[in-house]
């Protein structure tokens, strides 16, 4: 009866810890983000392009996202300059967690992101002509040399 006891016992303690460590992590949304840009877990391979035509804006978020731990493998020329909103393609359903990892920290809407299977690359970061619009834009025109 002893043993039954101190076994229930230890398994409520567990359960205790295990929710108390899981809440106690993360004290806000910003933490977790932190967290997660710095993790392998955002590990995706992307390519930037340029939606808007203005020389060096694909340069500019490239320097960015690869402080940020993220591996862009391509920049170019996006199909035509007529984007008028940024937007994020991702281009297997399991890099959808991704897409939205990244939308936070570009601070793009998450109505802005899509899927498109037409890539080999995980991500695709289309800069549209909103750029200097975004919240990321202030934190990244502070850290880069402007075109």
């Amino acid at each position: 009866m002893k043993n039954i006891i101190l076994y229930l016992f230890s398994i409520v303690a567990m359960i205790i810890a295990v929710y108390y460590i899981k809440n106690s992590k993360y004290q806000n949304k910003e933490d977790m983000i932190t967290e997660l840009r710095h993790s392998d877990y955002i590990r995706a391979e992307i390519e930037v392009l340029n939606g808007c035509g203005e020389s060096g804006v694909a340069n500019l978020f490239t320097k960015f996202l690869r402080s940020e731990g993220y591996d862009v493998i391509e920049i170019k020329n996006a199909d035509n300059f007529q984007y008028t909103e940024t937007i994020i393609l991702f281009h297997n359903e399991e890099a959808q967690d991704k897409a939205e990892i990244l939308s936070e920290i570009l601070n793009i809407k998450q109505s802005n992101i899509y899927f498109n299977k037409n890539s080999v690359w995980d991500l695709s970061v289309i800069i549209g002509s909103d750029y200097k619009n975004l919240i990321s834009f202030e934190k990244i025109k502070q850290f880069y040399e402007l075109f």
